[in-house]
């Protein structure tokens, strides 16, 4: 039996698409990237009157709610209006792996979310985070690897609401 492998370039290409897609849209972009930071530095900065532990436990939450919107808009509503506009066919007739489709669309939230809490770091500072500095790796990519759950739960959300539902 032959076997078949995929160049990685595919799976770049596709995930490369898929950011200059959603990054083309200010729909997309105001909510999932700068709203979890004007949240932040509302409760954070202009509520928050130099709490520091509350400022620390507010970063934690709102980076995973960066992850948040990126997986659910990029994922749900995206899934579903290819759904609907035939676009997802068209990609399976494609001779593309089936994966890379899935890979594009979850490396373009991952490029979102990070850019949230590129805008969220500082803020925190600001704030009066202080964390030790193995910590602020770890807690990025647990914010980062975040969008893996919610955005299977876009998925299924795609798959089974319309567009305008999702």
């Amino acid at each position: 039996m032959p076997s078949y492998t995929v160049p990685a370039g595919i799976y770049a290409a596709e995930a490369a698409t898929e950011i200059r897609k959603s990054a083309r849209l200010p729909i997309f972009l105001f909510p999932t990237v700068f709203t979890p930071p004007a949240f932040y530095a509302l409760f954070a900065l202009a509520l928050g009157r130099g709490d520091a532990q509350a400022a620390t436990h507010s970063l934690a939450t709102f980076g995973v709610f960066a992850a948040i919107g990126p997986a659910l808009f990029g994922f749900g509503a995206g899934v579903a209006q290819e759904r609907e506009s035939g676009q997802l066919a068209l990609k399976r007739l494609a001779p593309m792996p089936a994966g890379a489709h899935l890979w594009g669309k979850l490396a373009a939230c991952m490029v979102f979310t990070a850019a949230a809490l590129a805008l969220l770091t500082p803020l925190g500072l600001l704030a009066g985070v202080r964390l030790d500095p193995w910590r602020w790796p770890l807690l990025l990519a647990v914010q980062i690897l975040s969008v893996v759950p919610f955005a299977l739960i876009g998925l299924g959300i795609g798959y089974l609401a319309g567009s305008k539902g999702a």
